[in-house]
């Protein structure tokens, strides 16, 4: 039985790399593509029962919104983490560059980062 098989001009590339592979161990291309066909048949021919991740993906909820600056709405920049509460629970506070400073004076620090 023939077949014929299209590889991508990247492909090329491999394809010589193959040619070395089979001289050096003395097989056949053929061989070597006759064995991998075979592997992939084991391994795939029975199916797989479980859902396939492409079609849990599309079912997904779309992203989400990129987070807004507390103060202003513009997109975020930092996000900082406030003291909040008597029992020193850290609060996040997202901000743009213009207001990056201004939760320091309201609250408790404990620290920022960039988005």
């Amino acid at each position: 039985m023939k077949g014929h098989f299209y590889f991508p001009r990247e492909f090329k590339r491999l394809w010589a790399i193959l040619d070395e592979i089979a001289k050096r161990e003395g097989r056949s291309r053929s061989k070597i593509l006759r064995e991998c066909v075979e592997e992939y048949v084991r391994l795939h021919e029975p199916g797989n029962p479980q859902t396939r991740l492409d079609v849990i993906l599309d079912r997904r909820a779309p992203p989400k919104e990129p987070p807004r600056c507390s103060y202003c709405s513009k997109p975020a920049t930092y996000i900082s983490y406030l003291k909040d509460g008597l029992f020193s629970v850290a609060r996040a506070v997202y901000t743009c560059d213009l207001h990056r400073n201004l939760h320091r004076a309201q609250s408790p620090y404990y620290g920022e980062r960039k988005l």
